[in-house]
C-alpha cells in the first residue's frame, strides 16, 4: 500500500472547484471552540468561532453539536470515553492538531446526512435509483441507473450524495470528516467511532404505493498524520433502497463512501470499517462498495 499518497494539506488545493465541496486546510481557519479549563464540559453552548484554544478535550456528557463553517483547529484534539460530536448536514468538517488527535473507546464523531446535492458531484441516479460516491449506486427496479461514482479515492474532498427524488426527496447522503494532525510527529489514534453513512430512501407517501426515492450514498473519512493507529471503528455505507409496496419500482440502494488513512512513517490502524454499499429489493440494485486506502509513504 505505499504509494507515496501522504497527504500535505496543501495537495488539495488543487482538487478544490467550490468552496463548500471542498476543505483547505493551508487557508486561515476560523477558531475553535472557546478555550475553558481542560476537560471541556459537553454541556456548554455550541461554539462559537471566538479564539483558538491550546487544547481541545471533549468528555463524557450530552452530545455537542457543531457548527459548520468552522475549521475546528488546536494544539490537541482530544475525544474521551462517552464524548460525542454531532456534525450537522450539508457541510464538511476539518479538524486540525498540531501534536495528535485522540478517540477514546466508546467516543463517537457523527455526521448527519445531507438532503442537499453535494457541490460538483450531482451523481443522484433517476427516478428511484441510489447515489453514488465511492462505489456506484443501484439502479431501481424498472432500470434507472445510479448515479455514477466519483471523487478521488486517495484524495477525497467531497461528501456523499442524496438519492434520486422520484416522487419525493431522496435519502441523504452521508457527511464529510477530514482530519489532519499537522505536526512533525503528529498522531491519530482511532479507538472511537466515525459514522458517515448515507440515509435508507425516503417512503414517498403514507399509504401504498409508496414509490420510494433513492438511497443516499457514503460519506468520507480522510485522515491524514504522520502515524495513525487504533482500534476503532470508521463506517461510510451507502443507505438501504427501500421496496415499492404498490408496483415493481424498488429503490436502488446507495453507493459506499470513501474512508482514506494517509500516514508518513506508521499506519497501524487495526479497527474495523465499512464501506459497503446500500441493500435493496430485486428487481433493484444494491449500492456498489466504496473505496477505503490504506497508505504509509
Amino acid at each position: 500500500m505505499n504509494k507515496h499518497h501522504y497527504v500535505l494539506p496543501l495537495v488539495l488545493l488543487a482538487f478544490c472547484a467550490l468552496p463548500l465541496a471542498c476543505v483547505h486546510p493551508m487557508s486561515p481557519v476560523s477558531p475553535a471552540p472557546t478555550a475553558t479549563p481542560t476537560p471541556v464540559s459537553p454541556d456548554t453552548p455550541t461554539p462559537t468561532p471566538s479564539t483558538t484554544p491550546s487544547a481541545w478535550d471533549v468528555v463524557a456528557g450530552s452530545p455537542i453539536t457543531l457548527q459548520s463553517g468552522i475549521n475546528y483547529t488546536a494544539t490537541y484534539i482530544h475525544l474521551h470515553t462517552g464524548a460525542t460530536l454531532v456534525l450537522e448536514p450539508n457541510a464538511s468538517y476539518q479538524f486540525s492538531a498540531e501534536q495528535y488527535f485522540t478517540m477514546d473507546s466508546g467516543s463517537t464523531i457523527l455526521a448527519l446526512p445531507s438532503s442537499n446535492v453535494t457541490a460538483g458531484s450531482p451523481n443522484l441516479g433517476t427516478s428511484s435509483a441510489g447515489a453514488g460516491h465511492g462505489g456506484a449506486g443501484g439502479s431501481d427496479g424498472l432500470g434507472n441507473a445510479g448515479g455514477a461514482a466519483y471523487d478521488s479515492s486517495t484524495l477525497p474532498v467531497l461528501r456523499g450524495s442524496p438519492g434520486a427524488a422520484g416522487s419525493c426527496t431522496g435519502g441523504p447522503g452521508g457527511g464529510g470528516v477530514f482530519i489532519y494532525v499537522i505536526g512533525a510527529s503528529g498522531a491519530a489514534t482511532l479507538n472511537g467511532v466515525i459514522d458517515v453513512d448515507g440515509s435508507a430512501s425516503n417512503n414517498c407517501s403514507t399509504t401504498p404505493p409508496l414509490s420510494p426515492s433513492g438511497a443516499g450514498s457514503g460519506g468520507t473519512i480522510y485522515i491524514g498524520a504522520n502515524s495513525i493507529q487504533g482500534t476503532g471503528s470508521l463506517t461510510a455505507q451507502g443507505g438501504t433502497g427501500l421496496p415499492d409496496t404498490g408496483g415493481a419500482n424498488n429503490a436502488g440502494g446507495g453507493g459506499g463512501g470513501i474512508i482514506s488513512l494517509g500516514a508518513h512513517t506508521a499506519n497501524n490502524f487495526t479497527g474495523t470499517y465499512s464501506v459497503q454499499g446500500g441493500a435493496a429489493t430485486a428487481p433493484a440494485q444494491p449500492g456498489q462498495a466504496g473505496s477505503f486506502t490504506f497508505t504509509t509513504n
